[in-house]
């Protein structure tokens, strides 16, 4: 037996590519009926294969997805979010985190649809903030104030003096016995796990 809903009869479960027969019965408050029958084949469909670059484990800031499934006379059809049914002709390149229903259609019938949910992308760079620079004759400290992100989070912080990286302890990057009267340059730099990098 199949569900009505929204005036449409539903049956999950069939076979690709099968002749069904149906049965519409209606019946009003006198006991009239109508009765409709008819024969329908559904559609012989493949399973619908989705690949991920890079894979979906893995954070980035925009991800690509090629479909494949579909038999000569069939297409793939695939709708972002709450969009519109779109022919797949090329790969999908996301850049927000977001659904993608994909589906295969013969011209008249639809196979059952593929769910992919996209929750890794991060388009942000993170947050970087650093305090007073104090400079002796003899050393420098560079407090990191601010160092976050809050999609990702942060995969390394580095810093250099004069290209030299500098182990940071509680939040400082400290170098001492420094030579006097000597111009030094500093970088510090965070990344977060999509890749992306901020740099003072």
């Amino acid at each position: 037996n199949g569900s009505i809903n929204e005036n449409k009869c539903t049956i999950n479960g069939l076979s690709n590519g099968t002749e069904h027969s149906y049965e519409i019965e209606a019946e009003n408050n006198l006991g009239l009926k109508k009765k409709v029958t008819g024969n329908v084949t559904t559609g012989n469909f493949q399973s619908i294969v989705i690949s991920e670059s890079p894979a979906s484990a893995n954070w980035t800031d925009e991800r690509t997805l090629t479909l494949s499934g579909s038999a000569q006379g069939q297409t793939l059809e695939y709708k972002l979010g709450l969009g519109d049914w779109t022919t797949y002709t090329s790969p999908i390149v996301l850049r927000e985190n977001i659904g993608v229903y994909v589906r295969i259609s013969d011209g008249v019938n639809f196979s059952e649809g593929v769910t992919y949910l996209e929750d890794k992308i991060d388009t942000t760079r993170p947050e970087l903030v650093l305090g007073n620079v104090s400079v002796t004759t003899r050393s420098i400290i560079i407090p990191i104030e601010t160092n976050r992100d809050t999609e990702s989070d942060i995969k390394r912080t580095t810093c250099k003096i004069n290209n030299q990286e500098v182990t940071i302890v509680n939040n400082e990057c400290k170098k001492n016995d420094l030579t006097n009267n000597t111009s030094y340059s500093y970088v510090v730099e965070t990344e977060n796990n999509a890749g992306l990098i901020t740099k003072i």
